[in-house]
């Protein structure tokens, strides 16, 4: 497993899997390039700290979708778990952006990598109470998680494949982009709320990525390390509307027959041949807080859980405005709230 460097701020956040027969190349380097590092388990009080993470591309036939779901280790009715785990992320206080991961419990490391030679780093995650709703999370416990997938039949979806979305605040959602990674998507299709959480807006060197989280965790027993990252839950930024300061609300949703998804900014519409499964705002944490974030479509509606308009703080949602320059203007307009569209296809 690799990453950027965890004392680097303007890397790439997010984890990568690198296979153990990497191309040669010759490949002339510029003036300045970002440098990528090996990846390690920060778990002092277990016997893997330090060691060099691995990782494997998985492929699970006969499944068109996959979910990773924190706070909990079991999947929803239908579903069928891949793996459980625990949550993990970088260091809230490094200067290098992270994402949120799950990793499978067991922490399986490279043989004789117990040397501390850092690189991107790994630390386990706990909860965090005040925008996270408590009960029924509990205060500064760790966070397992669950990756499941999803069952079709070629013979009876004539029709196509299924595809798994998550639905972000006030109808929000999340894409799965693979067992790891989420992108965020649209109005609820079912009538449960989950909430929507990730790293303090000062933090630099946790999770970058949105989660949605279940409004039923399980509660673990796994003793903390001397070090872990924690998570938030997140609050609406929008001091020209009621719903400011409100507790985010997410949904993860479930789309029959599409076998794709993307999230389209800067329009509220598909383009041809896709279905619209909501429009919305584009929304990210502020320029100018320390903490990382990632550009999600929260559906306009902007729902918050009833009776969290306490100024909590956590993960902060404002609006994106568009800055001309390397962005075209025409057709853009400096300074103008953007908009979103998510599709299935």
């Amino acid at each position: 497993m690799g990453g950027s460097w965890y004392t680097d701020p303007g890397s790439g956040a997010n984890y990568l899997c690198l296979p153990p027969n990497p191309a040669g190349g010759t490949i002339a380097k510029p003036a300045s390039y970002s440098h990528l590092g090996g990846a390690e388990y920060e778990v002092s009080n277990r016997l893997e700290n330090n060691q060099d993470a691995l990782c494997a591309v998985c492929f699970v036939k006969n499944r068109s979708s996959n979910i990773m779901i924190p706070g909990t280790n079991s999947c929803p009715s239908g579903w069928t778990t891949e793996y459980t785990g625990l949550l993990m992320t970088g260091n809230n206080g490094h200067a290098g952006s992270s994402e949120f991961i799950c990793v499978d419990s067991k922490l399986e490391g490279r043989i004789d990598s117990n040397a501390d030679r850092d690189g991107r780093l790994l630390l386990l995650v706990a909860s965090f109470c005040g925008s996270l709703p408590c009960p029924p999370y509990q205060n500064n416990n760790i966070l397992q998680c669950v990756v499941c997938s999803k069952f079709y039949s070629w013979i009876s979806a004539r029709s196509g494949r299924d595809c798994t979305f998550n639905f972000w605040t006030g109808k929000g959602r999340i894409l799965p982009r693979s067992f790891f990674f989420f992108s965020f998507l649209r109005r609820l299709l079912q009538a449960v709320r989950w909430y929507v959480a990730g790293s303090l807006y000062t933090k630099f060197g946790s999770g970058a990525n949105f989660l949605c989280l279940p409004p039923n965790p399980v509660a673990s027993t796994i003793a903390k390390p001397g070090s872990v990252a924690n998570l938030y839950g997140a609050e609406y930024e929008v001091t020209n509307r009621a719903e400011n300061d409100y507790d985010a609300l997410c949904a993860v949703c479930f789309v029959k027959n599409r076998t794709a998804n993307i999230m389209v900014p800067g329009t509220n519409k598909c383009p041809t041949g896709w279905t619209t499964e909501y429009t919305g705002l584009l929304m990210s944490g502020y320029d100018g807080h320390a903490g990382s974030s990632e550009y999600i479509c929260v559906d306009s509606k902007l729902e918050g859980r009833v009776g969290s308009g306490a100024n909590n703080n956590g993960r902060l949602m404002y609006y994106v405005a568009g800055v001309c320059g390397s962005l075209p203007c025409p057709p853009y307009v400096n300074n103008n709230i953007l908009q979103c569209v998510v599709c299935t296809k």
